[in-house]
């Protein structure tokens, strides 16, 4: 009876032990989900486990132009660096709560980071001292909404016309925490004109939960003064497959379409844990 009694218990606590392993790792994943929808792009995330560094190698059909994409992480799998070929595009340092930006001249934007205990950025301030975003979460810690709030400037052409911008981003998911959707809305408001960009993302899974298929959508709203005329005109920017996918659930090889189903990219994508 002690035996049959010594082993129920040992099931139970072995049966808690996995369940609070799953919870953290699950925990974890939405984590490092986030870094990525809140820093680069979401298909890049990982599937299961962290990753330590990845190389996009691209190729444009029709052009033979072949970009290379690099993405450097910490030992936690937290994005610190994502460079091409020629260009850095940004460096994070979570130490001391920096993100740099750069541009095309290789001049950094440097940001403050407001960061909670897990190190979701929740907040960033430009040199200025100036709140440039913040974000939300729901219930589970998954990142919803990202609100861009630096933006005022001029429409770029002779710097008269004094712009608006508003720049959020909307996020949702499914019930096993994979992101189903993600909106990416720009709105640019002037005495005579306002604009509105609106780019849409869906994605899709198998039975492994791994990522196979993104569909991209592109809408513009469009108004003046002198019309009333408003309404979105929306097309299908492009579709991607992803396929070779590894132990870890992460896709190798990946190609798109656009709206006449003609190839117009593929990828190769090597990882490091």
């Amino acid at each position: 009876m002690k035996k049959i009694l010594i082993f129920a218990v040992t099931c139970l606590a072995l049966f808690s032990c996995n369940i609070q392993k799953s919870e953290g790792q699950e925990k974890k994943l939405i984590v490092l989900s986030n870094n990525y929808n809140l820093i680069w792009r979401s298909e890049y995330a990982p599937n299961s486990i962290a990753i330590k560094k990845q190389k996009i190698i691209r190729n444009n059909e029709g052009s033979n132009n072949e970009s290379t994409l690099t993405i450097e992480a910490n030992s936690d799998g937290f994005i610190t660096a994502v460079y091409g070929d020629e260009y850095k595009f940004l460096e994070v340092d979570y130490i001391n709560a920096i993100f740099k930006s750069y541009d095309d001249e290789d001049q950094a934007q440097i940001y403050q980071l407001k960061l909670d205990e897990n190190n979701n950025i929740i907040e960033t301030f430009n040199d200025r001292n100036e709140q440039a975003s913040y974000a939300k979460f729901d219930d589970r810690g998954r990142v919803t909404n990202i609100f861009n709030v630096e933006g005022d400037g001029d429409d770029g052409d002779d710097g008269d016309d004094e712009l608006n911008l508003t720049h959020t981003k909307e996020l949702s998911y499914f019930d096993n925490n994979k992101l189903a959707f993600f909106s990416n809305k720009f709105i640019y408001i002037s005495e005579e004109h306002s604009q509105e960009d609106l780019f849409k993302s869906y994605f899709f899974y198998n039975d492994q939960n791994q990522l196979i298929k993104s569909i991209a959508k592109y809408s513009l709203r469009y108004s003046n003064e002198k019309t009333d005329d408003n309404s979105p005109l929306e097309r299908l920017k492009e579709v991607c497959f992803y396929s070779n996918h590894n132990q870890h659930g992460d896709w190798t090889q990946s190609y798109c379409v656009n709206e006449d189903n003609k190839r117009i990219s593929s990828s190769s994508r090597s990882l490091e844990y």
